[in-house]
């Protein structure tokens, strides 16, 4: 039987109010005002209306990964070593917004520099939009968690809040950009008019979720001098629950990855191309529902049992959808399920990140919340990139042709088990991970000793 430890240090804390969860939420419905839209339109964006190469874009944001793991690591030790009357990861928040907001009108801007000036430009735009003013938001934003409270319940709804309110960012962005384009006449100028609104909303979403947080948490060994960066990686590496959780990221991640199948699916399995935007609205709809609905099960079961359940939901929503893979109410219903089944995993993982931090300061005596998220935040894009990676190889190995109407039957078969067999067989892999990952059972009694 696990002794219950009665924290004075966790209840003294532990009540965030709604309008706060609403708050910090709120941060990432602004931040996909920028991130939702870059990864949906930049490259049509650039090759449509542009006319630059599809090969000269897709180079330009595969080098830039490279710069971005590393800004990832040099914002987490930052934050790990700011002290200032805002907090650790409150005042890179405030000075992201602005910035954030500028570059994205700049991306969408055509300066008219001719074909290479403008890859250069791409090139310089992208990465200061991404590398440099995105990091300086995504990192300190995903830290404040573990500073706003230490109580793990709330965490998780803080989280909930975050992925929920972000979704529905996502949502919008994909169902009113070209339609907005449209709106204004299209070309370039609509574009930039377009994302003049997006760099609004977007900036004055972070300049709110600045102001209506706060920063309560602080180790009870901080000093004054500087963790170095080598102490702050040998604590990561002692740490054995940030090594389980740096794995449940590449395994999550590698699954919304595998998104990028669901175009070759509506086209050569379904065959009507169309669906896509209602294929969209059915898992953007699930993942919302799955979020809300988790809330009171979480509390009760607690954030791994509760990705076991989601684990067995979204393996009947897969059957669901083998069942006929070819019909599109299987494949609605399917995936609506699987939705629901995936959101206690996408939706927990920032709190599986964030508990690891007290235990890491337990074990070590360094409270590193910067780097802890940072080094997380660049496993997760390195499992997005090897699954979009396999995606693509995959793909080729079955013989597909791109833009044929007529596809052969390897490349229909593995396009069936990209949409279906490989998530879950990627899901199966994080729920064996989680079943090593016993730090909810601890976590009280590691809290109880730091706060003695």
């Amino acid at each position: 039987m696990t002794m219950e430890i009665k924290n004075p240090c966790i209840n003294s804390i532990a009540r965030i109010s709604l309008g706060e969860k609403l708050a910090y939420g709120i941060g990432d419905f602004g931040s996909n005002m920028v991130y939702a839209n870059v990864a949906a339109f930049l490259t049509f964006f650039y090759t449509d209306i542009v006319g630059i190469s599809g090969a000269v874009i897709g180079s330009i944001i595969l080098f830039s990964r490279l710069f971005d793991g590393f800004s990832d690591v040099a914002m987490g030790y930052i934050v790990d070593n700011t002290n200032h009357r805002f907090g650790k990861a409150r005042p890179w928040i405030l000075r992201s917004a602005i910035p954030l907001a500028f570059t994205l009108v700049l991306l969408f801007s055509l300066p008219g520099f001719g074909k290479i000036g403008t890859a250069v430009y791409l090139f310089i735009m992208y990465n200061l939009l991404t590398t440099v003013f995105y990091t300086m938001y995504s990192i300190p934003h995903g830290t404040q968690v573990a500073l706003i409270t230490q109580d793990q319940y709330e965490r998780s709804l803080l989280n909930i809040s975050r992925m929920v309110s972000g979704t529905i960012g996502a949502l919008l962005v994909n169902i009113l950009t070209v339609n907005l384009v449209n709106q204004f006449g299209g070309g370039v100028a609509a574009w930039r008019k377009v994302f003049v609104i997006y760099g609004i909303i977007a900036a004055a979403a972070i300049i709110l979720s600045f102001y209506f947080t706060k920063e309560r948490v602080a180790s009870k060994k901080a000093v004054k001098e500087k963790i170095t960066l080598k102490a702050g990686f040998n604590a990561l590496l002692s740490n054995k629950y940030w090594r389980l959780v740096l794995l449940l990221g590449i395994l999550t991640y590698g699954i919304m990855a595998l998104s990028g199948i669901n175009i070759y699916y509506v086209t050569y399995i379904l065959g009507n191309q169309r669906a896509m935007g209602t294929l969209m609205i059915f898992y953007f709809a699930s993942s919302i529902a799955g979020m809300i609905v988790m809330m009171p099960i979480i509390k009760k079961l607690g954030k791994r049992n509760t990705v076991f359940v989601g684990f067995v939901i979204y393996l009947i929503g897969t059957i669901i959808i083998l069942i006929n893979p070819n019909a599109e109410s299987n494949v609605y219903a399917g995936l609506f399920v699987k939705g629901l089944g995936f959101a206690p995993l996408v939706g927990s993982l920032p709190s599986f990140i964030v508990d690891t931090i007290e235990y890491g300061e337990w074990k070590t005596g360094i409270r590193n919340e910067g780097l802890v998220y940072s080094s997380e935040s660049f496993g997760q894009k390195f499992g997005n990139g090897l699954s979009s990676a396999m995606l693509g190889w995959l793909l080729a190995l079955s013989g597909y042709v791109g833009g044929s109407g007529i596809q052969t039957e390897s490349s229909t078969s593995v396009i069936i088990a990209l949409f279906t067999y490989i998530p879950l067989i990627l899901y199966a892999f994080a729920v064996i991970v989680l079943m090593f990952y016993k730090l909810d059972k601890e976590y009280n009694k590691i809290l109880y000793e730091l706060h003695k």
